[in-house]
């Protein structure tokens, strides 16, 4: 069963890209474009995290010996809401 998440910046109605995340957070970072890769893997991590319905606290706990995805969380609280479900197997 997939678990699934979105981030909404605050005050927009309509979800956000990730992709458009991510070149957000590497403009706040001072980091180069990248088409291929999140910038530190915050989809990756910080993406399943939310997905698995932990909380910013949750994470920051999580990911407490990673000083750039604690950047990361930080920013997307201050900016997004999300919002996680699962697609229970028999409606798949």
């Amino acid at each position: 069963m997939p678990n699934c998440f979105t981030l909404r910046r605050k005050g927009a109605t309509e979800n956000s890209k990730f992709s458009a995340i991510d070149d957000e957070l590497r403009a706040e970072f001072g980091e180069p474009s990248d088409a291929e890769h999140y910038l530190y893997g915050w989809y990756d991590s910080i993406g399943l995290a939310l997905a698995l319905g932990h909380g910013w606290e949750k994470q920051r706990e999580i990911f407490r010996e990673s000083p750039n995805l604690l950047k990361v969380i930080t920013y997307l609280e201050e900016h997004y809401t999300s919002d996680a479900w699962y697609i229970p197997r028999s409606m798949m």
